[in-house]
C-alpha cells in the first residue's frame, strides 16, 4: 500500500542454491575390439561411439576410463565381454553423477594356430612286411601355443617310407588332430610332420 511512496536505490541484490549434478542412467554404445585367443579374458575397449543416457544436449562428456574382460578365455563368436569401472570425462564431466559404473558389449576372440607339431615319435620294431608305424605322441610339442594351456595329439597316423629293414628309416606323420582341454582354441596350420625309427631284420 506504501510502495508509492519510495523509490529503490538499487534494483540487484545476491542469494545462494544448489544446482544438484545431473544424472547419467547408463552408458552404451561401448565397442570391444575381436582379437586372437591369447589363453586370458583380457578386452580392448572402444569408447568413442559411446553413449550418455541422460545427457544435456549440447554437452561434452566422454569415458575417462573403463575395463572390460571377456566372460572367459575361450574362442568364440558373440562373446559377452563384462565393462567395469566406467567413469566419466570430458568438460561437462563435473556436471554429473553416474548412475551404475557397468555395461555389456560382444565381441569375438579367433582361434589361435598351431604351426606345426613336433617332437613325435616312432617305435623301432621287427620287419613284417608292412610299412606301418606305431606313433608316441606323450612327448610332442605344440608350435604357437599358449603357455600353460593343455594340448595333446588326439589322432595320427604314421608309415615308414617303405617295408624294408634299416636303421634311421624316415616315418611321415599325417592326419594329425589336436586333443586336449584347450583343443578347442586352436587351429593346426600342418597336419604332417615326420620322425625316424629303425626295423630290424626278422629272424628265420
Amino acid at each position: 500500500a506504501d510502495a508509492r511512496n519510495y523509490t529503490l536505490d538499487d534494483t540487484t541484490a545476491t542469494a545462494s542454491a544448489n544446482i544438484f549434478k545431473a544424472t547419467i542412467s547408463s552408458v552404451s554404445g561401448i565397442e570391444v575390439d575381436n582379437r586372437n585367443y591369447d589363453g586370458t579374458t583380457g578386452a580392448t575397449l572402444s569408447t568413442q561411439k559411446s553413449v550418455f543416457n541422460g545427457k544435456i544436449l549440447g554437452d561434452e562428456l566422454t569415458v575417462a576410463d573403463a575395463s572390460g574382460n571377456f566372460l572367459d578365455k575361450n574362442a568364440d563368436v558373440d562373446k559377452n565381454v563384462n565393462i567395469t569401472s566406467i567413469t566419466l570425462g570430458g568438460a561437462d564431466a563435473r556436471n554429473y553423477s553416474l548412475a551404475t559404473t557397468t555395461a555389456e558389449a560382444t565381441a569375438n576372440i579367433a582361434k589361435a594356430t598351431i604351426s606345426s607339431v613336433s617332437g613325435i615319435q616312432a617305435d623301432n620294431r621287427t620287419y613284417d612286411g608292412t610299412t606301418g608305424a606305431t606313433l608316441n605322441t606323450q612327448k610332442s610339442v605344440f608350435n604357437g601355443k599358449i603357455s600353460g594351456d593343455e594340448l595333446t595329439v588326439a589322432e595320427a597316423s604314421g608309415s615308414f617310407l617303405d617295408k624294408n629293414a634299416g636303421v634311421d628309416k624316415r616315418v611321415n606323420i599325417n592326419s594329425i588332430a589336436l586333443g586336449g582341454a584347450d583343443a578347442r582354441n586352436y587351429t593346426l596350420d600342418d597336419t604332417n610332420a615326420t620322425a625316424s625309427a629303425n626295423i630290424f631284420k626278422a629272424t628265420i
